[in-house]
């Protein structure tokens, strides 16, 4: 199918995240949703709720990142004061429990990513991103480029845990290759709650092939849908990292299983995403396609996701970045 209106990174983005639901959003036209299940209103004791947690958290580091470093603290503080008026946390005498539990896990990694900012330079205008890929026009800008040339650096805050989640990474991944395989070398910065990943500057013919790569995907996820999972592939690539070459595709497959199936104490990349469920009945289903005699699982892993777990490197909080 042809693509008429060029890409922007966001979009290839959400294909590498999701590259089946490409499939029924972009050729079916069909946006498979999860069943919602309506919050309970009565008055909260505790904030246990993963993703409202993670909503509160997301809300007291925006108030903070528009604050600024001097003033980050008293802006979430007035934040958490606003969430508990409108019912979002509990009255006295809970208050005090839940809005620790919210502001603490945020005051290193945002320490962290204040001190990071004063390091990387000055703010730089923004750039266009203008790139021809196979048969795909990309087309961007990037907007927030800190540090002179030569020596540019992009800097991003998540509000969640990031280690062993470089599902989390493919926005951020895609923006770097476009940055890169556009002559604009860049050191992207991620921050999370327990640690910081670095993505390195790529040459540029590299960063070029790696979104051609990621461009054949997207074209022939328009035709069918790939025998392929984000954080299921991230699994397989880390089980085959822990086998030390012995038993190397037992293990990946074993890793990538636990993940894509849903367990006693998890739920899994299958039962999250509605298209999967649609695409693939099990993980085994998943695995039966091939690519030239051979498995179409394990192509797909290697043209879309080995590039980025090599890459990106990993420090943990405490760790010098």
């Amino acid at each position: 199918m042809e693509q008429n209106e060029p890409l922007n990174c966001a979009a290839l983005g959400r294909f590498l995240k999701q590259p089946v639901a490409h499939f029924f959003q972009q050729r079916l036209k069909a946006n498979l949703k999860l069943e919602q299940h309506s919050l309970d209103d009565s008055e909260p004791f505790a904030v246990d709720n993963g993703l409202l947690r993670y909503q509160l958290q997301d809300e007291l580091l925006s108030a903070a990142l528009q604050a600024g470093p001097e003033l980050a603290l008293d802006a979430m503080q007035h934040s958490l004061d606003q969430q508990t008026r409108s019912g979002e946390l509990p009255l006295a005498p809970f208050t005090d429990g839940s809005r620790h539990s919210l502001l603490s896990p945020l005051r290193e990694p945002l320490q962290q990513y204040f001190a990071l900012l004063e390091q990387s330079g000055a703010p730089q205008p923004q750039q266009e991103i203008r790139l021809t890929l196979g048969e795909l026009q990309l087309e961007d800008w990037l907007t927030d480029l800190r540090g002179p040339a030569g020596k540019h650096q992009r800097l991003v805050l998540h509000t969640g845990k990031l280690k062993d989640r470089f599902d989390k990474l493919c926005q951020d991944w895609v923006l770097h290759l476009a940055a890169c395989a556009s002559g604009i070398a860049i050191t992207t910065h991620i921050q999370g709650q327990d640690g910081r990943f670095t993505l390195p500057a790529i040459n540029r013919n590299a960063a070029q092939q790696q979104l051609e790569q990621l461009a054949h995907g997207w074209q022939q996820a328009l035709c069918e849908p790939l025998p392929i999972a984000c954080a299921t592939a991230f699994a397989w690539l880390k089980g085959k990292d822990k086998s030390k070459g012995e038993q190397e595709e037992q293990r990946g497959e074993s890793e990538a299983r636990k993940v894509f199936e849903s367990g006693f104490s998890h739920t899994g990349e299958q039962e999250k995403e509605p298209a999967l469920c649609r695409a693939w009945h099990d993980f085994d289903a998943m695995l039966t396609p091939t690519h030239n005699d051979t498995s179409a699982f394990a192509y797909w892993i290697e043209q879309l996701y080995a590039p980025l777990y090599t890459h990106a490197d990993w420090s943990a909080s405490g760790e010098d970045a």
